[in-house]
């Protein structure tokens, strides 16, 4: 059995929590990169401290991004759902 998270448990854990409602929610979507890889995205922010995106590539290559002053704590590159999990729940 696997006992990975997948992306549909980290967009069901951000709808889940009150922290990310502001000022538009949890928005899911989809996007290509600049080399054009495709992936899976969760736009969500804290009303004047945090925009922010995760960009799904694969379940061991996610990349966090943001703006604000929160931002400097979530952003980087991480390698399962469980860690973007715990970077989110620590904020």
């Amino acid at each position: 059995m696997d006992d990975r998270l997948h992306f549909a448990d980290l967009l069901r854990h951000m709808q889940e929590s009150k922290r990310w409602t502001a000022p538009y929610g949890v928005i899911e979507g989809r996007g290509t990169s600049k080399k054009g890889r495709k992936y899976k995205s969760i736009v969500f922010g804290v009303a004047r401290f945090l925009d922010a995106e995760i960009q799904y590539f694969s379940p061991t290559f996610i990349t966090v991004r943001g703006q604000g002053a929160l931002a400097d704590r979530i952003e980087g590159n991480y390698i399962s759902i469980r860690d973007v999990i715990t970077i989110l729940d620590d904020v």
